[in-house]
């Protein structure tokens, strides 16, 4: 009976394995630090838009105060 193992044996070369390896440990790094890149954008795009969403409403709230900022003494004329 012939094992299973001898059947592939002559197909890897030595080393073969620690290549393959090393291919695939750096894409897989590759891969995890555009996930944590895109994570990272995301979030900060989400805080920006909040932020810009806020100050909108805010000038619209003081649109009808007529001054040129909000806290700001000194009315428009």
């Amino acid at each position: 009976m012939d094992n299973h193992l001898s059947l592939h044996r002559g197909q890897y070369k030595p080393g073969q394995t620690f290549i393959m390896l090393a291919v695939g440990i750096s894409v897989l790094i590759f891969f995890a630090g555009l996930a944590i890149d895109f994570g990272i954008a995301y979030t900060e795009q989400t805080a920006l838009s909040r932020a810009v969403d806020a100050a909108a409403l805010e000038g619209m709230r003081n649109l009808g105060d007529r001054t040129l900022a909000a806290g700001c003494e000194r009315e428009l004329r």
